[in-house]
C-alpha cells in the first residue's frame, strides 16, 4: 500500500495525528503539496529532505495539537 492510500485509509476511519508527507516526487513542488493536502497529509516535504524545515514543521505540528488538546 502506498502512502496516499495508507492515509486516506487512516483519515477515514477518523485517524487524526498528523501526516507528513516525504516524497522525491518529480512534479510542480506546490501542484504536488496541494494534492497531498487534498488526499489528507497534514505537511507535505520535499527530498532531498532540509533538516531545518524538518525541524520546523515538527515543531509547528506539536504546537498545533499542543493547542487543540487544551481546546
Amino acid at each position: 500500500m502506498d502512502g496516499n492510500t495508507a492515509t486516506l485509509k487512516l483519515r477515514q476511519s477518523g485517524f487524526k495525528t498528523p501526516i507528513i508527507a516525504l516524497t522525491a516526487n518529480a512534479l510542480d513542488p506546490h501542484t504536488a503539496k496541494s494534492e497531498a493536502l487534498k488526499r489528507g497529509f497534514t505537511e507535505y516535504l520535499n527530498k532531498p529532505l532540509d533538516r531545518r524545515i524538518l525541524v520546523e514543521n515538527l515543531r509547528r505540528l506539536r504546537e498545533t495539537s499542543a493547542n487543540a488538546e487544551s481546546n
